[in-house]
């Protein structure tokens, strides 16, 4: 997979029920299309007002332990030329 995906949507949270998460409040969790054509949830630590349907991400997997790994989506910054 080339990590490469579009923003279909975004579901804001403004409080966890997990504490690990409670000082990242509000934050979205992306609904991804990859370039390939499956779709994954992904976490993100982009501000929730600056992810927009349609923007371009970068996906990749953060392991957190040997049994877990977390879907991490990064947005892409394009400048004019």
């Amino acid at each position: 997979m080339s990590g490469n995906g579009t923003v279909l949507s975004k579901a804001v949270s403004h409080r966890s029920l997990d504490p690990g998460w409670q000082e990242q409040t509000p934050y979205a969790t992306l609904l991804i299309e990859l370039a390939e054509g499956p779709r994954v949830l992904a976490a993100t630590s982009t501000a929730p007002d600056e992810i927009n349907t349609g923007q371009h991400v970068t996906v990749r997997v953060v392991p957190h332990g040997h049994d877990f790994v977390l879907v991490w989506a990064d947005t892409v910054t394009t400048t004019a030329t």
